[in-house]
């Protein structure tokens, strides 16, 4: 069996939900950055992060590349000064022998990184990029991503994912404001339909029903951010919209985090489609 403990003292989803509570209150829904990419990854290592982390620093960070202040040492960098640390949690397993109740149990940690962008290397060096370049259509991008779905599209009046029929309804393409409109609305609706087998809420206002659509929210954001698709404008900025997340974030610090983290857990579902179908042709 294993068990999850943490050592830290100011939590990750403490510290991620202030964030994002600092951002509802100046009027900003942060999960709508319209990012260049998510594959934010290690300097050192250019190991991508993954789930929360990836979230955490695409959101808030500045750069696509990170390293923690022992890696800048080690490279011999300078780091600019007042630069602001970001927080990415791992997990340290930890064996039964070696626990006091004999079970083993994944122990919850935290570390700081900075941003790539803001440290000097030493000698006149430059650190090499390798930077994702988005260079294709975004429609004919988001058409591929959305047809890795396996729901069925329909066309209606409403956008809506029905659990019952697994199959998604959608207004006609023309009668959306714009390209990027209509597929923040599609994915929102594919995020719904990723969700497993059995745990659909119907309970409208409920907490559950609030944090599948944040979940959706998320996922639909991932989704244009991948397809190269500006979502700054896609979204409600609507007042009472922001309060009734920012009441939901105070309530519970937790919900962003796990919501970030399904949302993620989704993505990766539905793109890994699209590696295996690579890997097969290959």
């Amino acid at each position: 069996m294993t068990t999850t403990a943490t050592t830290a003292k100011v939590s990750v989803a403490d510290i991620l939900a202030e964030k994002f509570i600092l951002a509802l209150e100046n009027g900003t829904i942060p999960w709508q950055k319209p990012w260049k990419t998510i594959s934010v990854q290690n300097a050192v290592s250019r190991k991508a992060y993954s789930g929360v982390n990836a979230f955490i620093l695409g959101m808030f960070g500045s750069d696509n590349y990170y390293l923690t202040f022992n890696q800048i040492k080690a490279m011999g960098g300078t780091l600019e000064k007042g630069t602001r640390s970001m927080p990415v949690q791992f997990f340290s397993k930890v064996e039964a022998s070696k626990s006091k109740d004999g079970k083993e149990f994944l122990l919850r940690r935290y570390y700081n990184v900075f941003p790539m962008n803001k440290v000097t290397l030493a000698d006149g060096k430059v650190f090499k990029r390798a930077d994702k370049v988005i260079s294709f259509s975004p429609d004919a991008e988001a058409e591929r991503l959305a047809s890795l779905s396996t729901c069925p599209v329909k066309t209606g009046t409403l956008a809506c994912y029905q659990p019952s029929s697994h199959r998604i309804t959608m207004p006609s393409k023309d009668s959306f404001k714009s390209v990027a409109h209509y597929y923040a609305t599609l994915f929102h609706e594919i995020g719904h339909s990723l969700k497993e087998k059995g745990t659909h809420s119907t309970g409208f206002g409920s907490e559950p029903y609030a944090k599948e659509e944040l979940v959706a929210e998320l996922f639909s954001s991932l989704c244009l951010a991948e397809c190269g698709l500006d979502a700054s404008d896609t979204f409600t900025n609507a007042t009472a919209y922001i309060e009734n997340w920012l009441t939901a974030l105070k309530g519970d610090k937790t919900l962003i985090l796990s919501a970030s983290a399904e949302a993620f857990k989704r993505f990766t579902a539905l793109t890994k489609v699209a590696e295996q179908a690579e890997e097969v042709e290959a």
